[in-house]
This record gives C-alpha cells, structure tokens and sequence, in this order.
C-alpha cells in the first residue's frame, strides 16, 4: 500500500527507519546496539532519512560527559493524516502529523432529541464527512496525506473496511469504507472501532505505553472495549471483540439499542446516569442541591450532577456509587477472562466523573479473582477526548511504518 513511498530505500534504511518510529526518540549510538548495524551503517542511513524529511534531529540528550546525543525521531511533518472518530454524542475530524500529534481538528456535536438524549445520534453523513474530507486533501496536498484512519461506535470489519452496525449513529449502518471514501478520495482508508483505536492511542503514546497486555474502556453515550494482547489488537474470530457494553448485567427488563436486554450499557452512560436523576428528583426528600440547580428543568448536565456529588448530595452520590458498582464488577469480570495488566477507562463518564476511576478499581478488586487482581493497574486515559481520533490515525501511520 506504502511500497511506492519507501521503494527508494533500502532494507537497512527501512528497518533503521521503524526502530526510530518505534522508540519514538532514539540516539545513533542506541540505533547501532538495537539493530545490530555497524554505526557506520547507521550514519550514513541516517544522513539519507533526514536529508529526505523522513527523520528529524531536534533534541539532544543530556550528556554525563563530553558532547550530548542528538536524539531522532519522526518528522511529525513528512506526511500527514486524515483522521475521524464518529461517536454517538459528536463527530471528532482532524489531521494528524506522523508522530501522532494533532495538527487541527473539528467537533461536530450531536442533535439533541426532545428526550434529551443524542441516541440514535445525527451529526455528521456519509457524504458530509467525504466533501470536509476532500477540502482537507485539497489544504494540504494529496501527496502530502498518507491516508484516512477512521473509529466509529459500532461493530467494524476492520479487514475488509466496512462499518456493520451502529445503532447509536444514525446513517452509519453497512457503509462500506473503500467504496464511500477510498475509491473517491484516492487514498488508503483504514476503519476500526473508536474502542480499539482509542486503545491504540493509549498504548502508542497514552497511560498504556509499553503495556502489552491491556484493555481500555470508552464509556461515553455507548460502552465498548479496546482490547491489546501481547501488544496487538485483539479483533476476535469475527472482529467483534470488546462489546463489553452489550453484555447482560442486571435482571431489569430493560432493551437496550441492540435488541436485546439489560445490557450494561443501559447502566453506566452518561445519558443514563442524567435519566436515573430525572426520574428519582421529584421523589427525592433528603438533602440535595442537585433541586436547587436543576430548577425544574427536566433533565441535569453532567456537570451539574458533579457539582451535587462535591457537595454531597445523597441521590447524586448514590447514583454515581451504582454506576462505579456496575462498572466494577464488569470490569472484575474482564480481568478474569483476560487477565491483563492493566484497565484504562476512558469517555465522557469519565471525563465527567473521574472520581469514578477509583472506585471502579476498588470494586473490581473486590469482584475479580486475586490472581488476575494482584498485577492489575485500572487508570483514566491520558489522551482525553482525542485518544480515539488519533488511534484512528495510528491506524494508518502503524500501518506505514
């Protein structure tokens, strides 16, 4: 896919290539001892990749005596990638130097149903996202974009490119990926879950970096799981690994958007977690300043149910408590099966509730096998609200490298 980018480079020049990708900064010195190659062989590589703009030489190591160690790495500007994360409360579309920095990017949010929910979700189309796409390519110059990674809320075949299913998005059903974007855009398109890139991103330059085996969570408006064994995706048999949202959790009788019932999705939203409030406020008699906030409006902001748990209102800690509960014990029952090293969880219930984070980790130790709990390691992403837009661009750049 990327042979006529690197065809003018050698075997050693490529290899020398992806070790300073991989070590993200790394000395000529360092580059000799984790190749094997005489440091004649690496300079004069060297010497070719910057002087093509693959590399870059802008730092330097601290020395403990004599000269300091240029330090190596990508040239974050060589190309550049296009990148989306199409979620059920927005659509997140940037572009993405090599080294996975961020060069700009787009929010657009979600209609907000009469219900106060944005499930299904209506943002962004198919054909709205392949014309800003298209502007972006014309920005930038098609020879400079090396391609077009993409992370949607549903079940993806990543191997094929297509987007299955998204019952939280609407128009996102049975896209396929090559014929809507990489057949009129001309460039490789790369499409897995937000998910799985969100726990690509952690891994590469997040909480997870050097964790082999590891699991993040995105608990947003939908609940699914990225999943890393050995330092590489897990996909499953049919690439639809890590639907821990729709697993059964409760006895309720509730039907979640899948089609079936009491998912753990339906627990730990946070559109739920502002329903569960709705419905308990009018019937609530203790202490609460989650009332007097609200006044009378239908539903709270996640930011106003925070505020309420700062001041110790009952219900709105309550409600927090069930849904670190829910969480934790899904989360006791991952480890079990998987036994990683660490849990990141990640999304805007997190993002909004990080005092969850703590709690989910105390109660998972509580619900797991000590075996699988002893090593354990549960975080809050480090990436924030970007971590899966620039998975998704990971995609592309792993890809290449």
């Amino acid at each position: 896919m990327f042979e006529s980018i690197l065809s003018a480079y050698s075997r050693t020049q490529i290899i020398i290539l992806q070790q300073i990708y991989r070590k993200r900064k790394i000395t000529r010195a360092e580059l000799t001892e984790a190749t094997g190659f005489q440091l004649l062989t690496v300079t004069k590589s060297v010497s070719r990749l910057l002087a093509d703009g693959l590399i870059a030489e802008r730092e330097y190591r601290q020395s403990t005596g004599g000269r300091k160690a240029a330090l190596l790495s990508v040239n974050p500007d060589y190309r550049y990638t296009l990148t989306a994360d199409i979620g059920a409360s927005c659509a997140r579309i940037g572009v993405v130097g090599m080294d996975g920095s961020v060069i700009e990017s787009e929010i657009i949010a979600a209609e907000v149903h009469d219900n106060g929910n944005t499930v299904p979700a209506r943002h962004v189309t198919v054909a709205q996202l392949r014309a800003k796409l298209t502007k972006l390519i014309r920005k930038y110059g098609r020879e400079k974009i090396l391609g077009l990674g993409v992370g949607v809320s549903g079940v993806v075949r990543h191997s094929s490119g297509q987007i299955l299913f998204c019952p939280n998005i609407e128009g996102w059903n049975n896209v396929d990926m090559q014929k809507e974007f990489a057949e009129p855009l001309g460039i490789p398109v790369f499409v897995d879950t937000a998910a799985r890139c969100m726990a690509l991103a952690e891994y590469t330059l997040g909480a997870g970096q050097g964790v082999a085996d590891q699991v993040c969570i995105s608990i947003g408006t939908s609940v699914a799981a990225g999943i890393l064994l050995d330092g590489k995706v897990y996909r499953g048999a049919d690439e639809a690994a890590g639907e821990i949202g729709h697993t059964t959790v409760r006895a309720d009788g509730r039907r979640c958007t899948c089609g079936n019932r009491d998912c753990l999705e339906l627990y730990v939203t946070t559109p739920t977690l502002l329903m569960q409030a709705k419905r308990a406020l009018p019937a609530f008699s203790g202490f609460s300043p989650l009332k007097t906030i609200v006044q009378g409006r239908a539903y709270p902001t996640p930011q106003e149910l925070q505020a309420a748990a700062m001041q110790g209102d009952k219900l709105a800690l309550e409600i927090l408590q069930r849904c670190a509960e829910t969480i934790g014990t899904a989360v006791g029952y991952l480890t079990n099966i998987l036994n990683p090293n660490l849990i990141v969880l990640g999304g805007a219930t997190i993002d909004f509730f990080p005092q969850l984070v703590e709690e989910v980790a105390r109660i998972s130790q509580r619900s797991g096998f000590t075996v699988t709990q002893q090593n354990l390691a549960i975080k809050p992403y480090a990436l924030g609200t970007l971590s899966a837009m620039i998975g998704a661009a990971l995609q592309v750049i792993d890809a290449f490298f």
